[in-house]
C-alpha cells in the first residue's frame, strides 16, 4: 500500500491530467485515491490521538516518579540534618569506616542581599525581555511600530474530538 506522500503525489498527478485533459475517463481512479489519501489522513489522525493519550499518561507517570524522587530526597536531607546537629552537638568533626568517612565540616561563606538598590549597578544583573503580547495587541490596535512586526505562523493541523 502506497505511503502518504505517494498518494499525495498519485492525487495531484491525476487532478492535473484531468484538469489538462477535461476529456479523460480518470475520474474514477481520482475518487479511488482521494478515498486512500481520506483514510490514510484519517489512520494518521487516530494516531496522533492515540500518541496524545500515551503522552498523557506518560506525564503522569513522570509525576508520580517525580513525587517519589522528591520524597527520597527530603529524607535524605533531613537524615543528613539530623547527622549534622547530633555530630555538631557531640563535638565529633570526622568518623571513617572501611566503606566511608563522614566528616562535619564548616560551611561555607555566602552572600545575603539586604537591599539590593543600594548595590552599585554592575553588581546587579538585569534581563530584557520583550512582552510580545503587549506588543501584538499594540501593532493590532496602533499599527506599525520600530522594532517589531507582525509575520504569519506556520499552518497546523487540529485534530476535533
Amino acid at each position: 500500500m502506497p505511503n502518504l506522500y505517494e498518494l499525495t503525489d498519485q492525487y495531484l498527478q491525476i487532478a492535473e491530467a484531468l484538469e489538462n485533459d477535461p476529456d479523460a475517463d480518470a475520474s474514477g481512479l481520482l475518487q479511488e485515491v482521494e478515498g486512500e489519501l481520506e483514510d490514510k489522513v484519517k489512520n494518521c489522525a487516530a494516531l496522533i490521538e492515540q500518541w496524545d493519550l500515551d503522552v498523557e499518561a506518560l506525564k503522569e507517570h513522570k509525576r508520580r516518579i517525580d513525587k517519589r524522587i522528591k520524597a527520597v530526597e527530603n529524607r535524605k536531607k533531613r537524615l543528613r540534618d539530623w547527622l549534622r546537629f547530633n555530630m555538631s552537638r557531640a563535638g565529633i568533626t570526622r568518623i571513617a569506616s572501611p566503606f566511608f568517612t563522614v566528616t562535619l565540616k564548616r560551611g561555607q561563606e555566602r552572600v545575603v542581599v539586604d537591599d539590593i538598590d543600594k548595590l552599585p549597578s554592575e553588581l546587579v544583573m538585569t534581563e530584557r525581555h520583550a512582552a510580545k503580547g503587549s506588543i501584538l495587541a499594540t501593532i493590532k490596535h496602533k499599527g506599525p511600530i520600530d522594532g517589531a512586526h507582525l509575520e504569519d505562523g506556520d499552518d497546523y493541523v487540529e485534530i476535533r474530538k
